[in-house]
């Protein structure tokens, strides 16, 4: 028997059965609410901890809940586990909304047939790539793949989307200011599946397809970005983190410059020390070129032992760059073809090294 997929309720109510302060900071367009604990003690600088940018990267959701309910430091600390709920309340949730149904599209092993099929006759078609489509929905945008083709996942499909607004202005303008939301297309993947969560991305003025982890420094950016900006500001976190999946079966740390000696350096090699003592290696930028966009390629450098230097990292345009103007923040990407616990366990011993050092000189 297959394992049912935790669902956002699920997540909430672990979240709220922690006894920790938790209030909502906002709400999605889908009325599903982002959610902030308050955890620790009221040392100064505060530390914020975020997951689920991508909805579609389940572990970095599963270890903020774990690290609500049972992370101890003395810093005052705020977790969001959920930045996307809509995404993680899945495709199949989302596009029963937008047809105003009751219950969701069957999730049997017709599923991908289905949704096809109730795309084709329920949706119209905006804009399609060689093997992909995108359909307008009751007022929504959802991208359609099968997950059968090769190089599954929901990146490879967003970077086609990407191209094809680059490419022809005419889809760009169509798809202007719109989000669009893509499948996960990982069905091998525990708690993910193929349709089961959602990826959120917005094409912007310009025709670039970015997701919630960027924007942050765009005047009108989409309302969960605003969100997690606002709280950024009010926090004004001294250390950041940022729980990702990546390329993969190792970790690697994405960060902005490191100079010699700086709290940055300290805190990335305490990371990496203790995710290495958890029995976990880092990735290579070598590893990771085959399936990593050239327009993201060019800007990143390996620094040796899984931490990559993305120029990107240091623009306010990102979370961690945004956040950076407040103290050190990181991206820790997990290699997602890793199982769950591993998944979950990397995300935690990240965070463990990271707050250790930081609390060391802070």
């Amino acid at each position: 028997m297959v394992k049912p997929l935790t669902t956002l309720e699920e997540i909430l109510d672990r979240v709220n059965a922690a006894g920790k302060p938790v209030r909502v900071l906002g709400y999605a367009p889908s009325r599903l609410p982002i959610v902030c604990a308050r955890i620790g003690g009221e040392r100064q600088p505060p530390i914020l901890i975020t997951a689920g940018a991508h909805a579609d990267e389940v572990s970095g959701v599963f270890a903020a809940v774990e690290l609500i309910e049972s992370f101890e430091t003395e810093h005052e600390t705020y977790i969001v586990p959920l930045r996307d709920p809509n995404g993680f309340a899945g495709y199949q949730r989302a596009l029963a909304r937008a047809l105003a149904q009751t219950s969701e599209v069957s999730g049997t092993s017709q599923v991908c047939r289905e949704i096809e099929t109730c795309l084709r006759s329920r949706g119209r078609v905006v804009c399609s790539g060689d093997d992909w489509q995108v359909f307008a929905v009751g007022g929504e945008l959802f991208a359609f793949r099968s997950p059968t083709l090769p190089n599954p996942g929901s990146f490879p499909l967003m970077q086609s989307l990407h191209e094809r607004c680059c490419a022809d202005a005419t889809v760009a303008h169509a798809l202007e200011n719109h989000r669009v939301l893509l499948p996960a297309l990982l069905p091998d993947i525990e708690e993910c599946g193929a349709f089961a969560r959602g990826y959120t991305v917005v094409v912007t003025e310009d025709g670039a397809v970015e997701n919630l982890n960027r924007l942050f420094d765009h005047p009108a950016p989409l309302l969960e970005v605003r969100i997690i900006r606002d709280l950024i500001d009010q926090v004004r976190p001294g250390l950041a983190l940022d729980l990702h999946e990546g390329f993969g079966n190792k970790f690697y740390l994405i960060v902005g410059e490191l100079a010699p000696d700086s709290l940055e350096e300290r805190i990335a090699f305490g990371l990496r020390a203790s995710v290495r003592a958890a029995g976990y290696a880092g990735m290579r930028l070598d590893e990771m070129a085959a399936q990593m966009p050239p327009r993201y390629l060019a800007q990143m450098q390996d620094l040796g032992g899984g931490i990559i230097n993305f120029a990107t990292a240091a623009s306010e345009t990102t979370f961690s760059g945004y956040c950076h103007k407040y103290g050190p923040a990181f991206t820790v990407e997990v290699g997602y073809e890793n199982d769950l616990a591993s998944r979950v366990a990397i995300h935690l011993a990240a965070v463990r090294g990271a707050v250790r050092t930081f609390a060391t000189y802070r």
